[in-house]
């Protein structure tokens, strides 16, 4: 039995009412047609389950809400934003591991200084034995080319084992001055390697986790919103730059990781907190994809907010802001 209302005036418990007292002590589902109109009924009509709808109890109180079906669209749109989720969380996975790794290891920041200066000495002991080396090897070269010199000035060839010799010489030199260059480079990149795992140590010691809910959880996915997609790795590089900008614009908590491929902030703590986190994934050569995705407080309140508005409008917002960043 369907009912269906045009008048406004008429009260909600008395359209139950009217619907019978068996209909009543059933369920009621209430649904707005594309024309404005309200519907109720015990059974929906296969036609009408595109509409959100309600379930009513028999003192006309909303009991649970229902979302409409969802188009062939809306079902790939959700399948792909699933896919980019499951992405994003592999690489959350995969720091929270490198954590676990880095709590286990060292107890203290102390603890990472003594490591970080072992790895800087050792690394500064393998050059001086380069530099070392390479000094040898100048000044060998040295010898040869003034033998090389004084035979040409006494008028004598230059035999073709000497030549043979200056050029083993010199190609020493290249490789011993490339050893010396790729020691300085792996210094440099240990360091900042060890910072980073410094302010890492200090933030996970005193940070206290706390769950969350996240967005696409919390709501059904009407459009793909918060991808970008770049397709030359200078762009790209810059759109990864201005990404971690619009997290900490729109983020209520800090940024605690920010990586090649993940900027992720800090997890909900208050009820109307917003965390960020985007992720930078590889989708072909010189192509990748940037995915931003939002997480709220682990409650009725938190749901609410990755539901509403403003979630929507932070995700809607990621891609014209990239491409206007940079043109």
């Amino acid at each position: 039995m369907i009912l269906t209302v045009l008048f406004k005036n008429i009260g909600l418990t008395a359209l139950i009412v009217m619907l019978g007292q068996n209909l009543a002590e059933a369920k009621t589902y209430r649904w707005v047609d594309d024309q404005g109109k309200t519907h109720f009924s015990d059974k929906v009509p296969p036609d009408q389950v595109k509409y959100e709808r309600e379930t009513l109890n028999k003192n006309a109180q909303v009991t649970e809400k229902l979302n409409k079906a969802k188009s062939q669209e809306e079902y790939e749109k959700e399948q792909n934003m699933e896919a980019l989720r499951k992405e994003q969380e592999a690489l959350i996975s995969r720091e929270n591991a490198e954590d676990r790794v880095l709590l286990s290891t060292y107890r203290s920041v102390d603890d990472l200084n003594l490591t970080l200066n072992g790895r800087m000495q050792a690394l500064d002991a393998q050059r001086r034995v380069a530099e070392g080396n390479l000094k040898r090897l100048q000044r060998q070269l040295e010898s040869q080319q003034k033998k090389a010199a004084e035979l040409e000035r006494n008028g004598q060839a230059v035999t073709k084992g000497l030549l043979e010799d200056i050029r083993s010489s010199e190609q020493q030199i290249k490789l011993s001055t490339g050893e010396i260059s790729n020691h300085i480079n792996k210094k440099n990149q240990i360091k900042a390697e060890f910072e980073t795992n410094i302010e890492r140590f200090k933030h996970l010691t005193k940070s206290q986790s706390t769950e969350s809910v996240n967005a696409t959880d919390a709501v059904p996915i009407a459009e793909l919103e918060g991808l970008f997609n770049c397709t030359e790795q200078v762009l790209c590089d810059k759109a990864w730059e201005h990404s971690k900008s619009f997290v900490k614009h729109y983020s209520t908590t800090r940024i605690t990781s920010s990586t090649d491929q993940l900027i992720l902030s800090n997890e909900p703590v208050k009820e109307n907190d917003l965390s960020l986190s985007v992720s930078r994934m590889q989708i072909g050569t010189g192509q990748q994809k940037l995915f931003l995705d939002i997480r709220c407080h682990h409650s009725r309140i938190g749901a609410e907010l990755c539901a509403s508005k403003t979630a929507a409008g932070i995700r809607s917002a990621f891609k014209p802001y990239l491409e206007a960043a940079i043109k």
